[in-house]
């Protein structure tokens, strides 16, 4: 993927200044506030939190009802694979170097006089889309307390918190707004190049291929993956657009049948 942003960066035209208007203090402590929050969140007060089963088994045994579950999710029961769930922070963590480099070759290419300042933006923005998603993510996963598959699969561990907190998927979130944020920043950048449409799509695929690792590893349900997914793509495409240079207007109308929502969009 480094290789594909490389020759896709190489060929796209010039870009200019970044395409974002923040006050760049302010965004760089709050997100550095959401970070170390989540770090807390993390390192102090999730290994605290009661794991074990969330739910009533069977008379006789010793996992969840995998009957209780609807169709579509029940198939993944009986899946665990430490090497997928390994591979899926692999393919995460390739995404997330894949947009690092790209967002510092883009600003570093373009001809401005303050590649670091537009690479800290660009970067910001991403992080704040990423994070966003995030937020939204880990207070449905508090909320609703979903069992993660393995409670339902024999022989799994379970002792965990993180066994009782299974929708959405936090990795198929992360996946969604990294390539949702990373190629609108691009196209903003490049907003004429036919390559930001191969940009679009080798994130898809890496959010994919991630969001399918977590299912084979045996951590996700599909209805997970689906809604991680619809949470990463839409803050990865909304922080974007609103943080952009061009001019978003958002007029409230109320017609006989009801209220609408026109988006006018100036560039």
């Amino acid at each position: 993927m480094l290789l594909f942003l490389c020759a896709t960066l190489a060929t796209a035209p010039a870009a200019g200044a970044s395409p974002y208007d923040h006050d760049t203090a302010v965004h760089a402590s709050a997100l550095g506030a959401v970070v170390l929050a989540a770090g807390a969140y993390r390192l102090w007060i999730a290994p605290d939190l009661p794991g074990g089963l969330s739910c009533e088994p069977l008379p006789g045994e010793t996992r969840c009802n995998k009957n209780t579950l609807n169709r579509f999710d029940r198939g993944v029961v009986g899946n665990y694979s430490p090497d997928w769930l390994l591979a899926s922070d692999l393919t995460l963590g390739v995404m997330i170097a894949g947009a690092a480099t790209g967002v510092a070759l883009d600003a570093y290419a373009a001809q401005t006089t303050t590649p670091g300042f537009d690479l800290v933006t660009d970067a910001l923005v991403i992080g704040e889309a990423t994070a966003a998603g995030l937020l939204v993510t880990h207070t449905l996963k508090i909320a609703i307390q979903r069992p993660r598959p393995t409670q339902y699969t024999e022989g799994t561990y379970v002792g965990s918190f993180e066994h009782r907190v299974s929708f959405p998927s936090g990795h198929a979130t992360t996946a969604a707004a990294l390539a949702a944020a990373y190629a609108t920043t691009f196209t903003l950048r490049h907003p004429d190049s036919p390559w930001r449409w191969a940009v679009y799509a080798s994130g898809t695929l890496m959010a994919l291929a991630t969001s399918y690792a977590r299912i084979a590893g045996g951590f996700h349900f599909y209805s997970d993956i689906v809604a991680g997914l619809a949470i990463g793509a839409t803050a990865g495409i909304a922080v974007p657009l609103l943080h952009s240079r061009e001019d978003l207007e958002v007029t409230p109308l109320v017609t006989s049948g009801g209220g609408q929502l026109l988006i006018t969009w100036r560039s």
